[in-house]
């Protein structure tokens, strides 16, 4: 409500002495709404109330004037004699002037009438603490003008003495406590009342008159009873009448009021079908209705299937208790239409929030890189903030250092300020030691902000926020920091969506990071695959030249030396069988000297190109396999690459492999071709019995992973199609080196 409530008030604890259950429920509600007064206890008769001040002992007394079992001119000296440090305010309709007089002669702190605003109530009890005698607008304005009546009278007519009047005038004036409790209770007559209760029903205080007034739709078909009824409203509220339920229907769709006050007799439409009319429409569902009835007890607890009104009144019942009931209905109406509108109003500033939130985090998945994400990320939070500047500082577990790398608004002077500043004064760093948001509302403010003052006056700000950017594990990824030109603190709704932004901020730059540590290893391990490859065939290259060249010479010359025993031998002599089968040995071993060289490198590649390469291992699979191969190569000579030849031939040779062994093709077609920009591209296809691409998966498949990861190695592509009894397709692309590309181009 915003009401101020002084620091020597906090704590007050009151007792409500009301004889009425719905008016001790409504000034408490008036009391829930000030949290730092405590309503210790309620009494419903004076007897109970000097009961639970002797044993209460509260701070103040709120007195109904119209006790059942006790005049209040006798009441009121009996409770200050059980507690006498007690404050005692008495509470009257406006109806009530005669015993409010009464309660204040008798000794009452003061007065407040019960449709007081919130408001003025706590100025009320604020003042009596304080023993200031205090009276609301409404009462002052009548007590004055009834007293200046009384003193341009010859008499007093209403019985009061001179000193009495001298206490009214006192409160009037708001006199002092001592001047009050001079006087002596004592009664005035109804004259006075009267007088008193049309004075107060025509004055309402500055927040009333400021406040529109709410407009009450009576049903009465009755014209005595609905002009007595008008008559007691019409000084609070604008009234509408009806005779009839079928009009009351039309004038309240037509425009609604804030109140239906209505007779359970009422003609044409009884009141349970005007409910359940009323009830039925979106525009008057929500609408207080408060039903006249001789069996109000009854009827709402029957609850008429679920079509009744808001209240019952029992009748016969009193003025106050109609306006009582009618205030009550009518705060209440008004606080769930404010809570209404501030909920709509928070929801609506969520799903604006939600949607931006929504927003930034498609942009964020579709940054290119960190930085881009990073930027991003800032400018939104900025942007949310309403603030003019900001940085993200990222994280380094190495050196554990905070780093900016993203900024908004900053001079490169004042970062290269901020850099230099200690680790625990920047804001920053304190929330990533702690874990936790810092808030530094005026950098001006505490001596340790001086390191900052400077680099704040000198960058133009005076406030900032740091907010942890933390991992769903609570690893820490960065900081992210907005500032503001003057002395700022972001709201709890600020707040909650920063958390939000930090949040979804986090889990992204996470997945971005973790996808570029992906990459880097992925282009890592790729590396290192092609090393190997190329170490691997260096290797078996100068395996294949050692064997074909040591062990295969050496052989040839054994050979040669046991040939040449042949000549030497004796005429009349014949060489034994072991020496022709240690001729024949020797040329298997040589054989597979020659077997063994070529599958681990073969010469042909080395020494006459691809080209010549891929038709001698085409020419050994036809003869070893009986498979027919259909070799088509282009006719102009191919420029040497020995990575690009190595890596083509090798793929060739597994294909081959293939056929054989899973195939059980008949023919095969090779084209080798050559494409205007250099590139090359080997096609083979069989006309075997073809396979299911769910094979690929298979763990099995290693021999298609290392065909696809040598033409990847390259920056080319590998091909694999097939379709069962239709043959099987390998497609490879090879580029020419960015190295040739640029020769070309030359």
């Amino acid at each position: 409500m915003g009401i101020l409530i002084s620091s020597s008030m906090k704590g007050l604890r009151i007792l409500i002495a009301e004889d009425h259950e719905v008016i001790r429920r409504g000034i408490r509600s008036v009391l829930e709404d000030l949290p730092e007064w405590k309503v210790c206890g309620e009494a419903a008769t004076i007897a109970e109330t000097i009961q639970k001040t002797r044993t209460l002992q509260p701070d103040l007394v709120l007195l109904d004037v119209t006790m059942p079992d006790m005049d209040i001119a006798r009441a009121v000296p009996q409770i200050f004699n059980v507690y006498p440090a007690v404050k005692i305010i008495a509470m009257a309709m406006q109806e009530s002037a005669e015993l409010a007089a009464n309660a204040l002669a008798a000794g009452a702190n003061g007065l407040a009438l019960k449709s007081e605003t919130a408001g003025n109530f706590a100025m009320t009890v604020q003042n009596i603490i304080s023993n200031q005698p205090f009276l609301p607008p409404a009462a002052v304005t009548m007590i004055q003008s009834q007293l200046g009546r009384l003193r341009s009278a010859a008499a007093t007519p209403t019985g009061l003495t001179s000193q009495e009047l001298g206490v009214l005038e006192a409160f009037a004036r708001g006199g002092s406590d001592k001047t009050k409790k001079t006087a002596s209770p004592h009664h005035t007559q109804n004259s006075f009342t009267s007088d008193l209760g049309a004075l107060a029903s025509c004055q309402p205080d500055e927040e009333q008159r400021a406040r529109k007034r709410d407009t009450v739709l009576l049903v009465e078909n009755d014209p005595g009873v609905r002009d007595y009824l008008q008559s007691l409203l019409l000084p609070h509220y604008n009234v509408t009448a009806a005779t009839n339920g079928q009009d009351a229907l039309t004038l309240a769709m037509a425009d609604p009021p804030d109140l239906v006050l209505c007779d359970v007799v009422a003609p044409v439409l009884q009141e349970t079908g005007l409910v359940k009319a009323l009830r039925s429409d979106p525009v008057t569902s929500s609408l207080p209705i408060i039903l006249l009835s001789p069996q109000a007890g009854e009827r709402s607890r029957q609850g008429e299937g679920g079509t009744t009104a808001g209240d019952y009144l029992g009748q016969p019942f009193t003025a106050r208790e109609l306006l009582a009931r009618v205030e009550l209905h009518l705060s209440l109406s008004h606080m769930r239409k404010q809570e209404a509108e501030r909920t709509q109003k928070t929801l609506e500033a969520e799903l604006n929030g939600m949607t931006r939130l929504h927003e930034v985090s498609s942009r964020l998945l579709a940054a290119p890189n960190v930085h881009a994400a990073l930027e991003e990320i800032l400018l939104a939070t900025c942007t949310m903030l309403g603030s003019q500047m900001g940085y993200l500082q990222v994280y380094d577990p190495r050196t554990e250092t905070l780093m900016i790398a993203a900024q908004q608004g900053f001079s490169p002077d004042s970062l290269e300020q901020l850099r230099h500043v200690e680790y625990d004064s920047s804001g920053g760093g304190t929330t990533a030691k702690g874990g936790r948001r810092v808030i530094i509302e005026d950098v001006n403010e505490g001596e340790s902000l001086r390191p900052l003052q400077a680099i704040g006056a000198a960058a133009g700000f005076r406030s900032l926020q740091s907010t942890s950017l933390l991992t769903r594990t609570g690893t820490l990824l960065g900081v992210l920091s907005t500032h503001w030109h003057q002395p700022h603190r972001p709201s709890d709704h600020d707040l909650y969506m920063l958390d939000l932004y930090a949040h979804e901020a986090a889990d992204i730059l996470d997945r971005i990071q973790n996808a570029q540590e992906l990459q880097r290893s992925f282009h890592q391990l790729r590396a290192l695959a092609a090393k190997l490859q190329s170490v691997r065939e260096e290797e078996r290259k100068r395996v294949a030249r050692e064997i074909h060249d040591e062990l295969g010479q050496s052989l040839t010359a054994i050979k040669m030396e046991l040939n040449s025993l042949f000549f030497e031998w004796p005429g009349d002599q014949k060489p034994s069988k072991r020496t022709a089968s240690l001729t024949n040995l020797v040329d298997q071993t040589i054989q597979s000297v020659r077997k063994i060289a070529t599958e681990l490198r073969p010469g042909i590649l080395d020494a006459l190109g691809l080209v010549a390469a891929v038709e001698w291992a085409a020419s050994e699979f036809e003869a070893r396999t009986g498979t027919r191969c259909s070799v088509h190569m282009p006719k102009e000579d191919l420029p040497p690459d020995q990575d690009r030849d190595t890596a083509i031939f090798r793929i060739f040779q597994e294909t081959l492999t293939n056929i054989a062994r899973h195939a059980r093709a008949t023919e095969a077609t090779i084209h080798l071709t050559r494409e205007d920009d250099g590139s090359l591209i080997l096609d083979v296809q069989d006309n075997g019995i073809g396979f299911n691409e769910q094979a690929l998966d298979s763990h099995e498949a290693l021999g298609i992973l290392g065909m696809r990861e040598r033409a990847v190695l390259l920056g080319g592509e590998f091909e694999l199609s097939g379709t069962p009894n239709l043959g099987t397709h390998v497609r490879v692309h090879i580029p020419l080196p960015a190295s040739r590309q640029e020769e070309q181009s030359i």
